[in-house]
């Protein structure tokens, strides 16, 4: 082999070499890309991912708010007929204090199911005003009474209540007893005023005027699990504690009353994902009159 030869062999072999860098750098840059492109569509899928989640959440949050608002607003209307002072009440739960200074019932409830201290308690008292009579005599001893109830248009099923409403000039007494049929206008209630949502003292000292048997008397709160409950109760007894929806951090409820007597509801919610709903609800609105100062 010649010096020539030898010159073309050493050139032929650079060039190859060469070549072989530039597939391995092209490769490597062709590697590089493919990663950074992965690593670009992992990063998209992640903020997808997360942007799902976040409203998933916010979704499900404010179900659980709509869900609450239908259950208080529902139980604020059905007290559209019932004006009484004891009707629907606001309590704390960090303090379980009735107005009237009693403990109130749900401060019996410990555990998880027991009412959340930074959220409130509405309690409703719900008389049956179709069973609506006059008390035309009454005998009064302490806490207990026996009193004829006329003026009846209904006869009142047997057992079919747990308590019943009597009515003083000093406000109402709420009764545990029973009661039997007179005659297809009178009846006869035998039983005993008992402190609770009603009245602190069950000991009387007016007559009682009016009757009417309670048809629902229950409070809806927030547990220490972040559920909204309604709890049945009689007095200072529970009856039953069930949760209606999950993820509620707090309820607030206020109550505003104008000048010309209509009352407004505030109601906020905070569920445990998402912002904070509030709500406005105008039992009255039902009421022709109220209807005529609001519709143009």
């Amino acid at each position: 082999m010649g010096p020539s030869d030898s010159s073309l062999f050493d050139n032929e072999a650079r060039r190859r070499s060469s070549q072989r860098g530039q597939v391995a750098l092209d490769t490597l840059w062709g590697l590089l890309l493919g990663s950074m492109a992965l690593l670009a569509c992992a990063i998209l899928s992640a903020r997808i991912s997360a942007t799902g989640s976040r409203l998933t959440a916010q979704m499900n949050g404010r179900l659980a708010a709509g869900k609450t608002i239908a259950v208080v607003a529902g139980a604020l209307r059905s007290l559209e007929r019932n004006r009484q002072p004891f009707a629907a009440q606001i309590f704390s739960g960090s303090t379980l204090l009735l107005s009237n200074g009693a403990r109130h019932p749900l401060a019996s409830l410990s555990g998880t199911s027991g009412p959340r201290g930074d959220s409130d308690i509405l309690s409703i008292i719900d008389p049956d005003t179709r069973l609506q009579g006059k008390v035309s005599s009454a005998s009064l001893s302490g806490s207990s009474v026996t009193a004829t109830i006329c003026g009846l248009t209904t006869r009142i099923p047997s057992g079919t209540f747990k308590s019943f409403l009597l009515y003083t000039i000093e406000g109402g007494k709420q009764v545990v007893g029973e009661v039997r049929t007179i005659n297809t206008t009178c009846v006869m209630l035998t039983g005993t005023s008992i402190q609770g949502v009603v009245s602190a003292s069950p000991s009387w000292t007016s007559r009682p005027l009016l009757f009417a048997p309670v048809d629902r008397e229950y409070s809806l709160f927030v547990d220490r699990n972040a559920n909204l409950r309604l709890a049945s109760h009689t007095g200072s007894l529970i009856l039953e504690n069930q949760p209606l929806t999950r993820g509620i951090e707090k309820i607030k409820v206020e109550k505003h009353t104008g000048a010309d007597g209509v009352t407004i509801w505030k109601l906020s919610v905070k569920p445990s994902q998402g912002g904070e709903v509030s709500h406005f609800i105008v039992p009255a609105l039902a009421q022709r009159h109220i209807w005529n100062e609001v519709l143009p």
